[in-house]
C-alpha cells in the first residue's frame, strides 16, 4: 500500500505492532476504516483482491464500504494512470461507481470505454466522457439508469451509434458539435428535461419535437433561432432558455414564439444585435432571470425592461453605458444585478445603490481597477438608509464588500 501515514505515525504503529504482535486484521473495524480511508483506489483494489483470495468476508465488506463512501464519484484520470489499472478498478468496483468522469486520447480510449460498458453501464447515474473513440461495438441494452450524459469529442461509428439508445432514465444531456448526430438525434429519451446542443437547427427539429418534457434548453448556434417556434409548440414546460445569436445578423427572427412560453422563468440572450425584439415578448411572462448582451439603453429598451415586474435577477453583458438607473429601480422584485462593462464607463455607484433599495447582490466587471475606499463605503451606507431588510454584497472585479442592513 501507499505511504499514507507520516513517518512519526508509521513508527508509532510499527512499534505498537511489534510489542503487541498485533496483526493487521486484529485491528477493530473502526481502525481498519480509518486506515483504508487513507489509501489509494489501487490499494483498495489490492485489498479486495486479497480478501477474495483469502475468503476474508470482513476485509471485503470494509473495503467495499470505504469505496462506496469515498469513490462512488470517480474521476478516472485522477484515480488511475494505465489501462491495466483501470481494468482492476472496474473489475473490482465498477458496479459501485455512480458518477464517472473520463477523458482519454482517441487512440487509447476504446479499451477503457469497453470496460465502462461492461462493468458500469447498468448502475451509472452520471457519465461525462471526452475524447473517446468507439467503432463497431455491438451495442446492446445499456445505461438504463443513466440520468446525466455529457459528451465532448466522442467519436462513434457503425453499430456503436446505438450505444445510448436505451437511456430511458436520462434527464440531462450535454453534447457538442463534434459528436456524430446519429449517436443522439435518432434516439428518444422519454424523461429528458435539460438539453445543451450545438448542431445546426435542421438536425434538431424532430428531436426537440419528440421531447415534450424539456424544461431547460441551451442553443449555442445562430441557426437555432429557427427552433423557437418548435420549442414553443412542443415544450410547454420550458422554464430556462439560453440563446446564442449571431453578432453580424441584420435581421433576427421576430415572431412571438418566446411570448408563448408561458412557464419561462430564465432567459439568456447573447450575441443578438437587436435583443429588444426578444425582450418585448416578455411582458406577459413571470420571468425571474434575464441575462442579455446589451451595449446601450435606448428609450424603447428602458420601456421594455420596466414591464418585467417579476424579475429578480438582471444581468447586462458588454455594457457601454449605464445611466438610466431609474428605469431599473421600477422593478419591484429585483434583488440581484450583474453588469459587465466592455470599456471604461462613467457610472455613479452610490446613485445605483441608493436607487435600488431591494438589491442584495451587485456583481460588477470593469476593464480597470475600481476600489471601494472608506469614503465611498460611508457614502454607500448613507445612500442605503431606506434598505431596512437586507444586506448588500458587492463583487467588483472579484473583490467582495458587504454592507449590513440598516436595521443592524
Amino acid at each position: 500500500m501507499g505511504n499514507f501515514l507520516s513517518r512519526k505515525e508509521n513508527h508509532s504503529l510499527e512499534t505498537y505492532i511489534y510489542h503487541t504482535r498485533t496483526q493487521f486484521m486484529d485491528l477493530n473495524d473502526d481502525c481498519l476504516r480509518m486506515i483504508l480511508s487513507l489509501v489509494t483506489v489501487i490499494d483498495l483494489c489490492s485489498l479486495l483482491e486479497l480478501a477474495q483470495i483469502s475468503s476474508n468476508i470482513r476485509l471485503k465488506e470494509i473495503t467495499t464500504e470505504i469505496f462506496k463512501r469515498k469513490h462512488k464519484i470517480c474521476n478516472l484520470n485522477e484515480e488511475v494512470g494505465y489501462v491495466d489499472e483501470a481494468k482492476r478498478l472496474f473489475t473490482n468496483f465498477g458496479p459501485l461507481i455512480s458518477v464517472l468522469t473520463a477523458k482519454y486520447a482517441a487512440v487509447d480510449s476504446t479499451p477503457i470505454l469497453k470496460l465502462i460498458i461492461l462493468f458500469c453501464s447498468e448502475t451509472l447515474k452520471s457519465l461525462k466522457i471526452r475524447k473517446f473513440y468507439l467503432k463497431d461495438f455491438e451495442a446492446k441494452s445499456h445505461f438504463h439508469d443513466l440520468e446525466t450524459l455529457d459528451m465532448t469529442e466522442f467519436h462513434v461509428e457503425g453499430d456503436s451509434t446505438d450505444l445510448f439508445a436505451h437511456c430511458t432514465s436520462l434527464i440531462a444531456l450535454f453534447v457538442d458539435a463534434k459528436i456524430p448526430k446519429e449517436a443522439v438525434l435518432q434516439h428518444t429519451f422519454p424523461k429528458l428535461e435539460l438539453l445543451v446542443l450545438s448542431w445546426e437547427s435542421e438536425m434538431c427539429t424532430s428531436f426537440i419535437s419528440r421531447h415534450k418534457n424539456l424544461q431547460s434548453l441551451a442553443l449555442t448556434r445562430r441557426s437555432h433561432l429557427a427552433l423557437l417556434p418548435v420549442i414553443a409548440d412542443n415544450c410547454p414546460d420550458m422554464t430556462t432558455l439560453w440563446l446564442q445569436c449571431g453578432y453580424n445578423v441584420e435581421n433576427e427572427i421576430a415572431d412571438n414564439s418566446i411570448s408563448r412560453m408561458k412557464n419561462l422563468k430564465e432567459l439568456r440572450i447573447i450575441g443578438s444585435p437587436n435583443p429588444l425584439i426578444f425582450i418585448r415578448q416578455l411582458s406577459q411572462l413571470s420571468l425571474k432571470l434575464l441575462i442579455v448582451e446589451l451595449s446601450y439603453f435606448c428609450q424603447d429598451m428602458t420601456s421594455a425592461l420596466t414591464q418585467l415586474k417579476y424579475l429578480e435577477r438582471l444581468g447586462i453583458i458588454r455594457c457601454e453605458n449605464f445611466e438610466d438607473v431609474n428605469s431599473i429601480a421600477e422593478l419591484p422584485q429585483l434583488s440581484q444585478l450583474q453588469i459587465h462593462f466592455l470599456e471604461n464607463v462613467d457610472f455613479d455607484l452610490v446613485h445605483i445603490v441608493g436607487r435600488l433599495n431591494n438589491l442584495e447582490l451587485l456583481h460588477l466587471r470593469l476593464p480597470t481597477d475600481f476600489v471601494i475606499d472608506e469614503i465611498m463605503y460611508s457614502r454607500i451606507i448613507d445612500a442605503r438608509s431606506k434598505a431596512l431588510h437586507c444586506a448588500l454584497h458587492i463583487d467588483c472585479n472579484e473583490i467582495k464588500t458587504t454592507f449590513p442592513s440598516c436595521s443592524n
